[in-house]
């Protein structure tokens, strides 16, 4: 079965505030700052945002100690009636629990091709949640957005956690070969964070290892972090995989993974996310 992207048509009666109805970005920016805000609210916001194009896309820096070329993990964030960004954590629980994060995850898809065609030098990573992964259309999907933006696919890395291989893993297994056929790339992120990890790693096939942050920010202080990350890297080499390493958050850490020939840094340290309209102007 193919899978649909249909429209959702939602009516949301705006509450009153001193007799006046208040606005949806009003409404956005109470739901999400309430951790007691209710499942259905936050899925109008979303809904909201996926009807308007309100979504943002930030990205962060992926830096070689190797002198190649960076590339960027693209973030989705939304707008307060602020103007601050709300962060990813407050609503993408939501958007699994309630089926919209396929939408979600196709919205940021299309919107990042969309900036790629203007810039077809550019390279990101963009993170797929399992349900998503999981979809019987989602491969021809992707091919047919990468047409239609002209996009090279060798371009895109598709990230997905760890613990999510092995969810549904023969289907998992299955889009994950499909779309490395297309070209595309894969990711394993949070890597080390579950269990049975060097099994997954024999078992699973992709292109780059992102090592979970809880043995980054460790690496200068406990030399079993410091072990661990070099087991992973051994492995990792064997498989032919490059190795990412996340939470670089100062200088110290930087300089004992690039005296471990780690190939690539992502953290505040090397790159805070910026806009896409910042990473064009770089």
């Amino acid at each position: 079965m193919n899978m649909i992207f249909l429209p959702i048509i939602t009516k949301v009666i705006s509450p009153m505030i001193n007799g006046r109805p208040e606005s949806l970005e009003s409404q956005h920016s109470r739901w999400f700052g309430n951790p007691t805000a209710d499942t259905t609210d936050i899925r109008a916001a979303l809904l909201h945002a996926l009807d308007h194009n309100t979504f943002v896309l930030l990205a962060q820096s992926i830096v070689s100690t190797r002198g190649e070329e960076p590339y960027h993990e693209i973030l989705i964030r939304m707008h307060n009636e602020s103007g601050e960004f709300i962060s990813p954590d407050h609503f993408l629980s939501v958007a699994r629990d309630t089926g919209l994060a396929p939408d979600i995850d196709l919205w940021v898809i299309e919107n990042t091709l969309k900036y790629m065609r203007y810039h077809p030098l550019s390279c990101f990573s963009i993170n797929l949640a399992p349900v998503t992964l999981c979809c019987s259309g989602l491969v021809a999907k992707i091919a047919e957005l990468l047409r239609e933006y002209m996009v090279i696919p060798q371009r895109i890395i598709f990230e997905i956690t760890e613990a999510d291989t092995l969810s549904d893993k023969e289907q998992t297994v299955e889009a994950l070969r499909s779309l490395r056929q297309l070209g595309c790339r894969i990711a394993i992120d949070d890597f080390g964070a579950g269990f049975a990890s060097y099994e997954r790693l024999m078992s699973i096939e992709a292109d780059i290892l992102k090592i979970d942050g809880s043995f980054v920010r460790g690496i200068t202080k406990c030399k079993i972090s410091h072990y661990i990350i070099e087991s992973f890297c051994q492995v990792a080499a064997m498989k032919d995989m490059q190795v990412v390493a996340e939470f670089v958050e100062n200088a110290e850490i930087q300089m004992c993974l690039e005296q471990m020939n780690i190939g690539w840094l992502q953290g505040y340290h090397i790159g805070k996310p910026k806009t896409l309209a910042h990473v064009r102007a770089i």
